[in-house]
């Protein structure tokens, strides 16, 4: 289970973690999977959506009713947006 953002400090903690160092398998895969391909074939990854992100940041997990995350969004929008910035760090 994830650390649920519960303010900005949270937020401001968030980490951007190294795929080589915690997944390395998913890189490997990815490798291969380029190679096999050529170049021919696009390779596509999945992310979920800003909502689906938000709801595992702010929840914690996965969630049946996003209590916690209509609260966030409801009670502090500021906190909200600055949470939304921060996934854009994950793109990158």
């Amino acid at each position: 289970m994830l650390k649920a953002i519960q303010n900005q400090r949270d937020v401001d903690s968030l980490v951007v973690p190294d795929p080589e160092e915690k997944v390395p398998f998913v890189m490997a895969a990815i490798r291969i999977l380029r190679k096999a391909f050529e170049g021919k074939v696009p390779l596509i990854g999945f992310s979920g959506a800003p909502f689906t992100l938000a709801s595992y940041i702010v929840e914690g997990g996965t969630s049946k009713n996003f209590i916690q995350l209509k609260k966030l969004i409801s009670d502090a929008p500021a906190l909200m947006i600055a949470c939304g910035l921060a996934m854009r760090r994950f793109d990158e």
